[in-house]
């Protein structure tokens, strides 16, 4: 059955008018590529693509490496125009100018049902190849909670009822699962919840061990920060990343370093005597967008608020510098966050590398 897509009035390179430009988040449940309108790769594999704004530009990453032999996991386009069933991005400055975007599509088309985005096609004329990337989230499909998901909601009840001790097996159960198999971590429906988990796991004091911490706390991270992704309204998805970035401060550390590229290949250099500095204050900053982001949270706890407070004085002392201002800070922290995630979706999602 036909998908009846959303209708556009048709205005090429905004010749007609300024088109909204809005960045985006797409899960996707598969994708399929044609070449010469012959199907020759159909993946079912869930994954994500984001599109951010920068300069009214639109840079797009697609998390996965199922397919990379005919698209970049990078693109770059900079023109947007509104088709009848569709909103196109193109690149239109010079290749030359850009030489990181040789390979780049020809044009990237986003189609919506009810304003749902559920379809996004990468389009390259001279190679005949369009690539169609699907989300079922339009039709409503309910997916049955797997088993990781079962247990991370029954860890979290116990939990919550005061009975720790008893959740520490199943908390147990969770940690070995992901150990055992991160890719399963595309394919799950409730980040929320598995996220608390292991949030639980590093108050609960599961273990001592640094390196069994570092893969608590980053997998915390990744998992909250995607629940983030899927829902911004939810306050409490952000509490528990502010407690994960906060209570372990120390393990995460190595996880922002190996992020943000702050250890050099030569173990002499005097760049890596200052790594940790630098990833202890990229955390600081993240702490901060957080936390300006979420009013309601600190007005509700004082421990946030106070945190808060610590911050915006660090920031008037010129504690992060080259970041002078409040706003430089947040757009580092920002930044820092989609760093962090996009890291720890390649590093443990896709490639299944959970060596920390």
């Amino acid at each position: 059955m036909s998908v009846e897509y959303d209708r556009f009035e048709i205005n090429i390179d905004e010749l007609n008018g300024k088109i909204t430009r809005k960045p985006f988040t797409f899960k996707y449940d598969e994708f399929e590529v044609y070449e010469d309108d012959t199907l020759v790769l159909k993946v079912t594999i869930p994954s994500r693509i984001r599109g951010v704004l920068e300069n009214e530009n639109l840079n797009v990453k697609i998390i996965g490496n199922e397919a990379n032999e005919y698209l970049n996991q990078s693109l770059y386009f900079d023109t947007i125009s509104s088709d009848i069933d569709n909103i196109r991005w193109r690149l239109k400055t010079s290749i030359q100018q850009i030489k990181s975007v040789i390979d780049n599509p020809d044009y990237m088309a986003l189609f919506y049902v009810n304003e749902v985005l559920t379809k996004i096609s990468f389009v390259t004329h001279k190679t005949r190849m369009q690539i169609n990337f699907f989300s079922n989230k339009h039709k409503g499909l309910l997916k049955p909670l797997s088993e990781l998901c079962l247990n991370a909601r029954k860890a979290n009840s116990l939990y919550g009822k005061g009975n720790v001790e008893e959740s520490k097996p199943v908390l147990l159960k969770i940690y070995h699962s992901v150990k055992n198999n991160p890719q399963q971590l595309r394919s799950i429906n409730n980040y929320e919840n598995l996220g608390r988990s292991f949030l639980l796991m590093l108050d609960s004091e599961l273990t001592k061990d640094i390196d069994s911490l570092q893969f608590i706390v980053s997998i915390g991270y990744l998992c909250t920060s995607l629940a983030i992704e899927d829902n911004k309204e939810n306050i409490n998805n952000y509490k528990d990343r502010l407690l994960l970035l906060n209570f372990g401060h120390k393990p995460i550390i190595y996880t922002v370093m190996d992020a943000l590229n702050l250890i050099s290949g030569n173990l002499l250099s005097m760049s890596n005597r200052f790594a940790e500095l630098k990833a202890r204050d990229a955390i600081y900053k993240m702490e901060m967008f957080d936390l300006e982001s979420n009013p309601m949270l600190c007005a509700e706890v004082d421990f946030f608020q106070k945190r808060k407070n610590e911050l915006e004085e660090m920031i008037k002392d010129e504690f992060f510098l080259p970041d002078r201002t409040k706003e430089n800070v947040l757009a580092t922290g920002l930044f820092n966050h989609q760093s962090l995630l996009t890291y720890l979706e390649n590093k443990v999602m896709v490639n299944g590398d959970v060596d920390f």
